[in-house]
């Protein structure tokens, strides 16, 4: 089992636009050091979403490695259903157990 509190933890942000041809954009946080535990960002990532009713939205949790970066966890969500303010996520882990305590507060502004 990995000790989560020794990674260097960033998070990915990706929009899959669904329309032909499909496309995405993604976004990379700043790596935080030595706090796996309970990582704090305070970043704004924005995106420009032409057609925000097909789009999908994927945080990804991810150990910064020197060689290859480990998965830790990820959530794939629906635009329409964020809902403008703060919103907390669940993520699924590798071994799809579901969430061990681990989320993610979001803040979506139109």
């Amino acid at each position: 089992m990995k000790y989560y509190q020794l990674c260097y933890i960033y998070l990915t942000v990706v929009v899959y636009k669904c329309r032909f041809p499909f496309s995405f954009t993604e976004r990379k946080t700043r790596t935080i050091p030595d706090e796996g535990d309970c990582p704090i960002f305070e970043e704004s990532l924005e995106f420009y979403i032409h057609h925000p009713e097909m789009a999908l939205i994927r945080f990804i949790v991810l150990d910064d490695e020197f060689i290859g970066d480990d998965f830790i966890g990820q959530y794939t969500i629906p635009f329409p259903c964020i809902r403008p303010g703060n919103l907390f996520f669940s993520f699924f882990f590798q071994d799809c157990l579901g969430t061990r305590g681990a989320f993610l507060l979001t803040n979506r502004v139109v």
